[in-house]
C-alpha cells in the first residue's frame, strides 16, 4: 500500500529542483530526464486529441520520474489525489500515453464511480468471468484453492498468483475472448481501468464484444463529456 502523506511530502520537497513544463492545461514536472526518443510534447498532444477536456481537467499535475514506490510494485504508473506518477523509463511514446491513459481512467471512474457501479452490470459481469477463469484454471491443473474469485476488489494474493504461478503470456492465451487483457482480472477497477484504455487507444468493438455492459457505461460517459466540452 503507497504511503500517500510520504508521497506527497517527497514531492514537496523536490519541488524546487523539478523541471515544470506545460501541455495545454496540465502542468507536468519532470523529476528525471526522458530518454531522447520520448517526445513528451507529441505525448501530452496524443492525450490531448484523444480524451475530452473535461477527462484530462481531472489530472491537476503529472510527475515523470524514477519513483522507488512504482519500481516497488513493478508498476510504470500511478494515479493518487489528483495526481499522476508516471516513469521515465518508457519503450517509446506509445508506452508512456499507454500508461498515462490508464491512470486518467482511474480518475474518470472516481469521478463517475456512481453511475459506473450502482446497478451492479459490471460487477456482475466482471464476476462471471471470474468465474470462467476460475473454471480454466482448475481445468490447467493450477492450484487455486485458496483465492477468492468472488472478490471485486484488488487483492496481493490473487495478484501475485497470475503475474507468478500464471504468467502475462498464458493468462493472456486462457483469457483471450473473455478479458481484453490478463491484467483485467486482477480487480473490478483494472477491469474498467483496460477496458476505458482500449476504447481510447484501441478498438472500441473489442471492448463491445467482450465487455457489453462496461462499453455502454464508458461510451455513455464518453458522450456526456463530449457534450460538455
Amino acid at each position: 500500500m503507497i504511503n500517500e502523506k510520504k508521497v506527497v511530502n517527497y514531492v514537496k520537497n523536490r519541488n524546487n529542483s523539478l523541471k515544470q513544463q506545460k501541455f495545454g492545461n496540465l502542468d507536468v514536472f519532470i523529476k528525471d530526464n526522458v530518454a531522447d526518443k520520448i517526445n513528451l510534447g507529441a505525448v501530452f498532444g496524443h492525450i490531448s486529441s484523444i480524451l475530452p477536456d473535461n477527462m484530462i481537467n481531472l489530472i491537476d499535475i503529472v510527475y515523470v520520474g524514477n519513483f522507488d514506490f512504482l519500481e516497488n510494485r513493478s508498476i510504470n504508473a500511478l494515479y493518487m489525489d489528483q495526481a499522476i506518477y508516471v516513469s521515465n523509463e518508457q519503450d517509446n511514446n506509445e508506452d508512456m500515453i499507454d500508461d498515462i491513459i490508464h491512470e486518467v481512467a482511474h480518475a474518470v471512474e472516481e469521478k463517475h464511480k456512481y453511475f459506473i457501479y450502482n446497478d451492479n452490470l459490471v460487477k456482475k459481469e466482471f464476476l462471471g468471468k471470474r468465474n470462467k477463469l476460475e473454471f480454466l484454471l482448475n481445468y490447467e491443473e493450477y492450484s487455486i484453492s485458496k483465492l477468492n474469485f468472488l472478490n471485486s476488489n484488488y487483492d496481493k494474493e490473487f495478484d501475485a498468483f497470475m503475474y507468478n504461478e500464471v504468467g502475462n503470456e498464458k493468462l493472456n492465451n486462457l483469457t483471450n475472448g473473455l478479458f481484453l487483457r490478463g491484467y483485467s482480472v486482477v480487480s473490478l477497477r483494472e477491469y474498467f481501468a483496460t477496458a476505458f484504455e482500449e476504447y481510447y487507444l484501441g478498438n472500441r468493438q473489442d471492448v463491445k464484444d467482450i465487455s457489453p455492459f462496461l462499453y455502454k457505461k464508458i461510451n455513455s460517459i464518453n458522450e456526456e463529456e463530449m457534450e460538455t466540452n
